[in-house]
């Protein structure tokens, strides 16, 4: 272990109960997206403790229409006046309705962590380092893509965040994702009874049915890395009366953002054919998608070098497509990101279920928790002690980058 590993390794060592209490009280508290009110006050209250000057409740903006929005829960915590390399870490704190089953109190204790530990040891030797505290990244609520246009991430040169899994990657690949607004597609259309006056109704059911077919012979015609899936929210209240209202949401992902919008706009197409065979009306607005970060395997390569430096075995890691989608995607399009995957439960563990939660607060998860903190801070040291490999990982993005806008 060289001398920056060694210090940063026992830096985080230092934090590990203090670290462990923080991730064990986030798991209790289980506040679900734009509702993490008692996480992020904990989450501040110990970064500005430990002298980060913290700026709570930030302003995001909608990519949309450039409206702002209130984020109660975010935050800005920065250390350091600049003047060299600027690296950010991201906090995720939301959990789902059964609780912390996809491990945020982890992803928060993780980054708080390295925020820590790379102000003891780096910061104050230049550079600056910026902890944002991104709220409910599980939809729902203004996330990172709205913090990312109110330019609450400018003047960054890389990013990083940890988010446990069963098994440890640095490769950090992702599909764009985009769906429609409200909860999904609304159909309209006439109530009847069923059986003494069919004639007299309009299913808005047929409507959300055909749709689902037209979606499944959709699929013989996209390419490879494209993902549709769909669920009937409303399909009526009885069967015998036609339903005069019904709702389906749908989930379109690729791994090309360019191919998105074309699929997005077929899907569009399918909605509104649908609607005409079953003579009723549609209501589809789409939301603004998750796109995929910039592939950065230079970056890749010096945060699975660093996992190894702190004592991560390197046949842990396994280089997988997670065919997943995330919010901080969108970020790793304007910046270089690492989103590190960190074992906390067996592989082949069902992720958002209660066995996820279960790990989320056990020792496992919280060992691997100070690993990965121990990870994203000598990775972020590295850049913010080495100009050169800065220097190489962001030409390597903007050459991955080419042509790629927001």
């Amino acid at each position: 272990m060289d001398a920056l590993a060694e210090k940063i390794s026992g830096a985080v060592d230092l934090l590990r109960d203090m670290l462990s209490e923080t991730a064990l009280k986030i798991w209790e508290f289980a506040e679900t997206g734009g509702n993490e009110f008692k996480s992020s006050s904990l989450l501040t209250d110990r970064l500005e403790e430990n002298g980060f000057a913290v700026e709570r409740g930030l302003a995001g903006k909608f990519p949309d229409n450039g409206e702002l929005c209130d984020m109660p829960t975010a935050f800005r915590a920065v250390f350091g006046e600049g003047g060299g390399t600027s690296v950010g870490i991201m906090l995720e704190y939301d959990a789902l309705p059964n609780g912390h089953s996809c491990g945020h109190n982890l992803i928060s204790a993780a980054g708080l962590g390295a925020a820590l530990a790379l102000k003891q040891v780096i910061c104050g030797t230049g550079g600056r380092l910026v902890a944002l505290g991104t709220p409910a990244e599980e939809g729902g609520a203004p996330g990172k893509i709205e913090l990312l246009h109110a330019g609450h991430f400018d003047g960054l040169d890389a990013v990083m965040m940890a988010h446990p899994s069963d098994r440890w990657n640095a490769k950090s690949r992702f599909l764009s994702i985009v769906h429609p607004k409200n909860g999904g597609i609304v159909y309209r259309g006439a109530a009847a009874h069923a059986s003494s006056e069919p004639e007299r109704g309009r299913s808005a059911l047929d409507a959300v049915l055909m749709f689902c077919q037209g979606v499944e012979f959709l699929r013989e015609h996209v390419r490879d890395g494209t993902r549709m899936h769909y669920s009937i929210v409303d399909g009526g209240s009885a069967p015998n009366i036609v339903p005069d209202f019904a709702k389906v949401n749908i989930f379109v992902r690729s791994d090309d953002t360019a191919d998105l919008e074309r699929i997005k706009h077929r899907v569009t197409d399918i909605a509104g054919a649908a609607a005409v065979m079953a003579d009723v009306s549609c209501e589809l607005e789409w939301d603004y998608p998750w796109f995929s970060p910039v592939e950065v395997p230079s970056f890749y390569s010096l945060a699975e070098e660093c996992a190894s430096a702190v004592g991560v075995n390197p046949e842990d890691f396994e280089d997988y497509d997670s065919f997943g989608s995330t919010d901080a995607g969108s970020v790793g399009r304007i910046f270089p990101l690492v989103h590190l995957d960190f074992k906390i439960a067996p592989l082949g563990t069902n992720w958002h279920s209660d066995d996820s939660a279960r790990a989320a607060r056990s020792r496992e998860g919280l060992d691997g928790m100070i690993m990965a903190a121990k990870t994203l801070a000598l990775s972020l040291g590295r850049l913010m002690t080495d100009p050169e490999t800065t220097r190489r990982i962001k030409e390597e993005f903007a050459a991955h980058g080419s042509g790629h806008s927001f």
